[in-house]
C-alpha cells in the first residue's frame, strides 16, 4: 500500500518505539505504515467517527494487521489509557483543533517519550502552545505535495522553559521561529526557503495593489503631499512581509 508523500513524511518522522496512537487516523494508513516497516509493534489508531474507523478496519484486515492495531471510537487522544502508548500522531487536523486534542490530554502527552504534529493551519499558534507549555520542538520537516506545502514537528515532553521577559530581538526572533519553524530556520530547509520566496512575492504584490489603490482614492493630481494613510488591512500585510523576510534572513548569514 503506497501512501501519500505527506502521510510517509510525518510517519518517518517518529523515532521507533513500542506503541503509537494514531489520533484522527481517518484510512489507518499510518499506522500501517509503522507496523509494515517494522518502526512499533502496536498501534492504537483513533478517531471521532465510525465512518473513518470502518474504512482503517477494512485496509487493516486486507493487510491482515488486526493482531497489531487497535481500532477506537475517541473523541481526540480521550480514549487513550495511561501509558498505553509512548508516541503519538496528529495529523491534517487544523491547528486549534489540534491544540484542543493537546490540551484535553495533556497529561497523556507529557508522559510520551514524542509525538508528531502536521496541522494543516495556523500552525504558529501551535508552536507556541507547545512552547508556552514546556514542550520542545527536535526535529522538523516541510514537503511539497501538488503544489502545497505541509510543515510538521516532532515534539518531546518538558524542557523546563516558560515565557518570561525578552528583549526585542529575542521576540522577534521568536516570532519567526513560531511562524516557520526553529529546526527548518537554523536546517535553512529548501522547501521553506521555497515557500518564503513565493510568500515574499504574493504579499508584495497585494501590498502594492493596496498603496495603488490609496493612491487613487486619494487622487493622483492632487496637491497633498501627506503620506498614504494604510488601512487595518495594508498594516496587516504589511506586517506579514516583515516576518517573511526575517525568516529569509535565516538564509542569508550564520544566526
Amino acid at each position: 500500500m503506497e501512501i501519500s508523500k505527506r502521510l510517509q513524511a510525518v510517519a518517518d518522522l517518529l523515532a521507533p518505539g513500542n506503541c503509537a496512537a494514531d489520533i484522527g487516523c481517518d484510512h489507518g494508513y499510518i499506522s500501517i505504515y509503522l507496523i509494515t516497516k517494522g518502526r512499533f509493534a502496536s498501534c492504537i489508531a483513533m478517531d471521532v467517527n465510525p465512518g473513518p474507523l470502518d474504512r482503517a478496519r477494512t485496509h487493516i484486515q486486507e493487510k491482515q494487521l488486526s493482531t497489531y492495531i487497535d481500532l477506537r471510537l475517541s473523541d481526540g487522544a480521550r480514549a487513550l489509557g495511561k501509558g498505553e502508548a509512548d508516541a503519538a500522531v496528529i495529523a491534517g487536523m487544523g491547528g486549534r483543533l489540534t491544540i484542543k486534542i493537546l490540551t484535553e490530554s495533556l497529561d497523556r502527552f507529557r508522559e510520551m517519550k514524542q509525538f508528531v504534529l502536521q496541522p494543516q493551519s495556523e500552525i504558529h499558534r501551535v508552536r507556541r502552545f507547545l512552547r508556552e507549555n514546556g514542550f520542545v520542538i527536535l526535529q522538523e520537516n516541510m514537503v511539497k505535495e501538488e503544489g502545497k506545502y505541509y510543515p510538521m514537528m516532532r515534539v518531546a515532553g518538558e524542557n523546563g522553559s516558560r515565557d518570561d521577559e525578552r528583549d526585542a530581538e529575542t521576540v522577534e526572533t521568536m516570532k519567526a521561529e513560531d511562524a516557520y519553524g526553529p529546526c527548518l530556520l537554523r536546517r535553512r530547509h529548501p522547501v521553506l526557503k521555497e515557500y518564503l520566496e513565493k510568500e515574499e512575492v504574493l504579499y508584495e504584490s497585494l501590498l502594492t495593489q493596496l498603496r495603488v489603490k490609496a493612491a487613487e482614492k486619494r487622487g493622483e493630481g492632487s496637491q497633498n503631499k501627506e503620506p498614504l494613510r494604510l488601512n487595518n488591512a495594508a498594516k496587516g500585510l504589511e506586517e506579514r512581509l516583515l516576518l517573511i523576510r526575517r525568516g529569509l534572513r535565516w538564509y542569508d548569514h550564520e544566526m
